[in-house]
């Protein structure tokens, strides 16, 4: 999304010109930078998809960056969220300082958001450019698992322990988060499941 100007984000390896010399991770990144005076100045957003965090209480935006100054001239890096497609950006960090080399930034998201949208405005002021690598959200969910409901012991197939249970989790099992059920014998784990609908175990 172009903010002031026309000049577009990139896929390289670093800034393409050894600041920094490659990608963070893989062989690729993407990179922003302005080279004459006409364009100085120019801002352009790079838009993430829509973000379903609702089912979790808590998110962090980490990804790796670097902003090399050319002398004196340096370029910004702005993080933004919006709540929903069409809202207002929210602006949640801002990076002017001078970075040769890829460093890692972690930023707290406002939750719930059902429709989040996160942006990385870069603004191109002639220095070495804003590159960024490895985006990722890592989500989590305060309070405990809930236990299973009505559990009950059953010998099958002559000597079998056969667990039974019920479950009541609001919602879709899937969609707020559960992953499974897992088992434990003398506070031991005898088995992790990774279905949520799953209510025995032999």
């Amino acid at each position: 999304e172009y903010v002031q100007g026309e000049i577009n984000w990139l896929v390289g390896g670093g800034n393409n010109d050894g600041y920094p010399i490659s990608a963070h991770e893989g062989e690729s990144n993407v990179f922003f930078r302005v080279f004459s005076v006409a364009d100085n100045g120019s801002k352009t957003k790079l838009i993430s998809p829509i973000l379903d965090l609702s089912p979790w209480s808590q998110a962090q935006l980490s990804f790796w960056y670097a902003n090399p100054a050319n002398f004196a001239n340096q370029d910004v890096l702005r993080v933004f969220y919006r709540s929903l497609p069409d809202g207002q950006w929210e602006l949640l960090q801002s990076f002017s300082a001078n970075q040769h080399s890829w460093t890692n930034a972690v930023i707290e998201l406002p939750l719930p958001l059902e429709s989040m949208q996160i942006a990385f405005e870069a603004e191109g002021n002639r220095g070495r450019g804003v590159s960024l690598d490895q985006v990722e959200v890592f989500v989590s969910m305060d309070g405990e698992l809930p236990n299973p409901l009505n559990l009950t012991l059953e010998i099958v197939n002559g000597n079998q322990p056969q667990l039974q249970w019920e479950t009541e989790l609001p919602g879709d099992k899937e969609d707020d988060g559960f992953d499974g059920f897992n088992v434990y014998r003398n506070n031991t784990l005898v088995f992790a499941g990774d279905d949520p609908s799953q209510t025995t175990f032999t």
